[in-house]
């Protein structure tokens, strides 16, 4: 009998034959069919072949693509300061460095086929943070958004926050956030998402938000926020939603909020 490899579905299939004078041993290793003679110094030269392309193959899909240390160094200082020890999952974390991209909730850009790369998106939403947002996080340079409502969040809202440019959401509500909201998160000017609601922020609703011209989504409900409804917001022509129900605003609706051209949700209640 003789084997023979069918390279379609690498499989082994027995057929007849002629007897041979020497044995052979036929391998079939992902649809490759490599004979070899027993015995022979053929079998160590295809062994050490093959052995070098499987190397090869398996190293290139195992390649790690490394971010920028400082990025490293404001996920690490993300998990210090919120009791990493007790988030509900930190699978990875604190791994080697270039396992960043497989850590729980991180997102990482073109880690299938570049050796360096860059955290895009983090979302921690729901996880038992626990603890102050430290400023190092505005490190993630390449972030585009940021999940980490529902958790328990205390502290103040980084300014640093407003130094990432390429961010287009940027989600805290149901935290316990104090302090006021940092006029720099008006400097975002790709962000589309805001969701700061249910925290104890207080003061003026700043009037550099009205500068957001990309922002569709603004959630600032269930809060302490005081003062007026600044005129400004009505420049955010793209906004089709606007929740700023549950504070502490005074004075009048501003009348140019009405030309809102895509505004579906307007929450102004219990203020």
């Amino acid at each position: 009998m003789k084997w023979e490899c069918s390279l379609g579905s690498g499989r082994l299939n027995q057929v007849k034959s002629k007897p041979l004078k020497m044995r052979v041993f036929s391998g079939c290793v992902g649809g490759l069919g490599i004979a070899m003679r027993r015995n022979s110094n053929l079998t160590r030269i295809y062994l050490q072949s093959l052995f070098v392309i499987l190397a090869a193959a398996f190293g290139a899909t195992t390649a790690r693509a490394v971010i920028p240390v400082a990025e490293h160094d404001a996920l690490m200082a993300l998990h210090s300061a919120t009791n990493g020890a007790g988030w509900t999952v930190s699978t990875n974390w604190g791994g080697a460095n270039g396992t960043e991209c497989t850590w729980f909730g991180v997102t990482c850009d073109g880690v299938d086929d570049a050796s360096s790369t860059t955290v895009t998106k983090l979302n921690l939403a729901g996880n038992g943070l626990n603890g102050a947002i430290p400023t190092t996080l505005s490190d993630l340079t390449g972030l585009t958004e940021l999940y980490l409502g529902n958790n328990s969040l205390t502290g103040t809202i980084p300014p640093s926050l407003g130094t990432l440019n390429n961010l287009t959401t940027l989600s805290m509500y149901s935290n316990s956030l104090t302090g006021s909201i940092p006029g720099k998160l008006g400097d975002l000017s790709n962000l589309v998402n805001l969701s700061l609601s249910e925290n104890e922020l207080d003061g003026s609703i700043p009037a550099k938000l009205g500068g957001l011209s990309n922002l569709q989504t603004l959630y600032l409900q269930s809060n302490r926020l005081s003062g007026d409804i600044p005129s400004e917001l009505a420049k955010l022509t793209e906004l089709t939603h606007l929740s700023l129900h549950a504070n502490l605003l005074t004075g009048a609706i501003p009348v140019s909020l009405s030309g809102l051209p895509h505004i579906t949700w307007l929450s102004l209640n219990a203020n």
